[in-house]
């Protein structure tokens, strides 16, 4: 029964690694292409479709780190692991919330990018994967 939990919960933390990977190979280029624009002063050159594009793969992006927010709460982690899976959890929910203060910063309809804001979540989202990565990396190394 034991080794049928870990391999459970092995099975869960890689299907949340599979989809984050796959989730920010894809939401990227948006993300790259509005950087550009913020960097040379040019968010309203992108225009009111462009902009709505972009926030709607960022909002796609943060749903889907929402469905494993999900998968992350309802593993159920080895005894051994509870300390590390609950640090796991509060900070992958934490890159969830910097995520949607991105989606939250692009405003399509007036052409701007709420820049304090976006930084900001920027930043948030760099420090919380960090945090995420290294809780990570200590259950796997728990699990081998």
């Amino acid at each position: 029964m034991r080794t049928n939990n870990i391999q459970k919960y092995a099975n869960s933390i890689t299907t949340v690694t599979d989809i984050v990977e796959k989730t920010g190979d894809q939401v990227d280029p948006f993300f790259q292409q509005l950087k550009e624009a913020l960097k040379n002063n040019k968010v309203s050159e992108l225009g009111t479709d462009k902009l709505s594009e972009i926030k709607d793969h960022f909002q796609i992006a943060t749903d889907a780190y929402r469905k494993c927010e999900d998968i992350i709460q309802k593993a159920q982690a080895p005894v051994q692991l509870i300390g590390k899976h609950r640090q796991f959890q509060s900070a992958f929910k934490n890159y969830t919330s910097a995520c949607q203060d991105m989606v939250d910063a692009v405003d399509p309809e007036k052409q701007t990018v709420n820049e304090q804001k976006f930084n900001q979540s920027e930043a948030d989202q760099e420090q919380d994967m960090e945090k995420v990565t290294s809780a990570l990396t200590r259950i796997m190394n728990m699990l081998l």
